[in-house]
């Protein structure tokens, strides 16, 4: 799993633009990616998820998955991920407030 945002990494304006059209706020489009790279079988494990720095701390949020449309309600800076290459081999979540 791995953790971007605005804050400290550079996004490319195209995606950027795809992903928020309108210029980003403190906390905005936060993008947590999983990929599952093994083509043979499906992988599990707790992702863990920078929520201070992420400005959300213990309470509940929601990451909407890009690629499927799927909302999940997430608590805490642990959670659990399971992909299968034969049905989802990756997400793109996007961290909503």
């Amino acid at each position: 799993m791995q953790w971007t945002g605005w804050r400290g990494h550079r996004v490319p304006e195209a995606i950027r633009r795809a992903l928020a059209p309108a210029p980003p706020a403190p906390g905005d489009a936060d993008l947590l990616i999983a990929v599952n790279t093994d083509p043979h079988g499906p992988q599990e494990t707790m992702v863990h998820v920078p929520t201070h720095e992420m400005g959300i701390g213990d309470e509940p949020y929601v990451v909407h998955d890009l690629l499927t449309g799927t909302r999940y309600t997430w608590q805490g800076v642990r959670n659990y991920v399971r992909l299968d290459p034969k049905l989802q081999v990756g997400h793109i979540f996007r961290v909503e407030p």
